[in-house]
């Protein structure tokens, strides 16, 4: 049986980034658990051609624009982690960034979840209401909280934890995939990256934005920011919103007929 102690706790912040260390460290421990920072990585001035994992093809056929120099950096600094936490030897992994917003009940609920047995690879506590808004399934109950599969993908990197395997298993992913996508993203096309991933239907932590806004900026969500699309673009785009979002459907309704499978038995 495992329990927090059995956690390692990583928190991604830029190194001059004083004010969100001691926010961090003061919430950390009111909680009163141990933790390491892990620096970030400063993307706002990187040319993203030079960086290796960067599929900048597939990006300008899907999405008709570059990634940011700042998404990519938080890419990197999240693989960082999972070196970091390899290396370790963690049984279990949590990442948070040092925006984020916890909730008194956050760790009690990741306590007994480890305490239960539960068998997952990763788990992504979000806090969006929207995040359920399309549909979701509840898996497991822990307290008032509930742990599920969602329908939807959506982004949202601030917290979330891995097995021991399961972030071996990512980080090959993406070392032997590269990346088109920002890393909260990645994590979410589970229909790629085969992740066994649940989310915590429950609000327990949200990513503070006017935080978030001063490093990775809102230029991201700009639909005519910094165009570069082939001329098929429209075709291109189509497949990728179409295979998407059948490929998101067989995987949660497979998912769906296994558990009803494994319950009859």
């Amino acid at each position: 049986m495992s329990d927090l102690s059995d956690l390692k706790i990583y928190v991604i912040s830029m190194p001059e980034a004083k004010d969100r260390q001691e926010r961090t460290i003061k919430r950390l421990k009111e909680l009163n658990v141990d933790f390491q920072f892990i620096d970030g990585v400063d993307g706002r001035d990187l040319d993203v051609s030079t960086v290796e994992l960067y599929r900048q093809k597939t990006r300008r056929y899907f999405f008709g624009k570059e990634m940011m120099g700042t998404e990519l950096g938080c890419f990197m600094a999240h693989m960082n982690v999972y070196k970091q936490a390899i290396s370790d030897n963690a049984k279990y992994v949590l990442i948070l960034e040092d925006d984020v917003d916890i909730k008194d009940d956050f760790f009690p609920v990741i306590d007994e979840i480890l305490q239960s047995g539960f068998s997952f690879e990763t788990i992504r506590f979000l806090g969006h209401p929207k995040t359920i808004k399309k549909g979701c399934r509840e898996v497991k109950k822990i307290g008032k909280y509930a742990l599920g599969r969602i329908k939807s993908s959506p982004g949202g990197g601030y917290a979330y934890m891995f097995t021991n395997h399961g972030v071996k298993k990512y980080l090959k992913y993406i070392e032997d995939n590269g990346t088109y996508l920002p890393i909260d993203t990645l994590l979410a096309f589970q229909w790629k990256n085969k992740l066994d991933g649940y989310v915590m239907l429950s609000n327990l932590a949200e990513s503070n934005e006017d935080l978030t806004i001063s490093y990775i900026g809102s230029d991201r969500f700009d639909k005519g920011k910094d165009l570069n699309r082939p001329n098929f673009f429209i075709f291109t785009r189509v497949y990728f919103k179409i295979s998407s979002a059948i490929e998101k459907s067989i995987l949660y309704y497979s998912r769906f007929i296994k558990s009803l499978y494994s319950s009859s038995r």
